[in-house]
């Protein structure tokens, strides 16, 4: 294990000079990484709803027959017919088309150029490929191209970073298309940062376990507490319990001010979002309800509880990247006195 360890030092020191004196190399790579990144994130988000839903399925079929309760109840009947088969898994089967079935060639999953040398559409059925897949993989190339500009320095910290871009992004992707967090998800997650902050690693741009905790505890209890407030207040939550556990990720990895500042610059965002959102609802909504007013209960604003509702998780993710932008040309650290 020594000698494998060495072997990569090596060869990592090596590489590191080639891409310091090719500088524009080495965003090349960080690009196709996160481009890479951003085609496997989608296939995730696809399937996490459908596991998460077998899981749920799953769990309530067990505790009404641990219970002995009636085994011709509908709800259970429902559960019970949706757990005869499991969904796919994150990473097998491989990619194939939603439409057909057919199993994807591997050049078929080439970022950017696979869709363009389709022309948006399946190998097999023709069904067009949603813009989406292809924006995704351009968004997911522009985020390396950042996480390496905001590193500065030729750095094996950087692959690390991507990879804690790629699952922001995936949470909030899967926030975006469901209205919904994984708590757990995060709190593993938080709990990775916390040890990577406990080893000191210089360079990292991983905050001490100081900062990290206080990052953490700023992040979740901040929205709480005004969730709280606003739900004493007005007898309603503004944001979903998710969107604590994403702030207490983010600040583990971003420590106090930077956090403060995603949750300030989040609320921006958010509006903007909403107002788009909206306008793109209004342009492309045919449907009118029975007063004669556009429906605006689709397509991401959609009603919980018979209230307007749309994810936030998007928003902060946004704002920390924002954030980090922000504080990397040193715009906004004077405002900050700690």
């Amino acid at each position: 294990m020594n000698d494998l360890i060495s072997n990569i030092s090596e060869n990592w020191e090596v590489a590191k000079i080639y891409f310091e004196q090719n500088i524009w190399y080495w965003y090349s790579l960080n690009i196709l990484l996160g481009m890479c990144f951003a085609s496997c994130i989608g296939l995730i988000v696809a399937r996490w709803p459908a596991k998460m839903k077998y899981e749920e399925d799953l769990m309530f079929v067990n505790y009404w027959e641990e219970k002995g309760e009636d085994l011709n109840n509908e709800h259970y009947l429902a559960c019970k017919k949706n757990i005869e088969k499991k969904p796919d898994g994150f990473f097998f089967p491989g990619s194939r088309c939603d439409s057909c079935g057919h199993d994807l060639k591997l050049w078929h999953n080439i970022p950017i150029i696979g869709w363009i040398s389709l022309g948006g559409k399946c190998a097999f059925c023709k069904t067009k490929i949603p813009f989406s897949v292809l924006g995704a993989e351009i968004l997911g190339g522009a985020i390396g191209f950042i996480v390496a500009f905001l590193i500065g320095e030729v750095s094996f910290y950087t692959f690390m970073w991507l990879v804690i871009a790629a699952y922001i992004s995936a949470v909030s992707w899967l926030d975006w298309k469901t209205l919904y967090l994984p708590t757990a998800s995060l709190c593993y997650f938080t709990f990775v940062i916390f040890l990577l902050s406990f080893q000191n690693l210089n360079g990292s741009f991983i905050p001490t376990v100081e900062q990290s905790l206080a990052g953490a505890m700023t992040g979740f209890a901040t929205l709480f507490i005004i969730n709280e407030g606003y739900y004493l207040i007005r007898g309603i939550k503004g944001f979903g319990e998710g969107d604590y556990y994403l702030l207490g990720a983010l600040g583990a990895c971003l420590g106090v001010e930077k956090i403060i500042s995603t949750i300030i610059i989040s609320i921006f965002v958010g509006v903007i979002l909403y107002i788009l959102v909206s306008i793109f609802n209004i342009i492309t909504k045919k449907e009118k309800s029975e007063d004669g007013k556009i429906d605006l209960s689709n397509n991401k604003i959609t009603s919980v509880d018979e209230k307007t509702a749309m994810p936030f998780g998007p928003s902060i993710s946004i704002a920390s990247l924002i954030t980090v932008i922000l504080f990397k040309f040193e715009i906004i650290q004077h405002y900050f006195i700690m």
